[in-house]
């Protein structure tokens, strides 16, 4: 193994990133993964809350040599429309839930 400084190692690192390609929101299809981290919940919860909604955009399943499916994909700037539709309406008084 070579000796390599930390700049050295940071000069390479930067050139693996500017050389991923960049996808633009229109493009991208998001995993499991990437819808929770942008709705900020679990995996989990997309798979077993979200993505069961009918009004949740519909998965693409790209389809793989053996004749299976590959794991759900979302369109990103679905999610991101679908998110959008849930926004509250703004009130003039703040919505608290009542303590019990």
């Amino acid at each position: 193994m070579t000796d390599i400084t930390l700049a050295e190692l940071a000069d390479q690192i930067a050139d693996a990133i500017a050389r991923r390609p960049i996808i633009p929101p229109s493009a991208q299809l998001w995993d499991a993964d990437a819808v929770a981290a942008y709705l900020t919940v679990s995996r989990r919860a997309v798979l077993e809350r979200y993505a069961p909604l009918p009004s949740f955009p519909a998965a693409i399943r790209i389809p793989l040599a053996d004749g299976k499916l590959a794991r759900p994909r979302w369109k990103a700037v679905e999610v991101m429309a679908w998110a959008e539709r849930h926004k509250e309406r703004s009130t003039s008084k703040p919505r608290h839930r009542s303590a019990k």
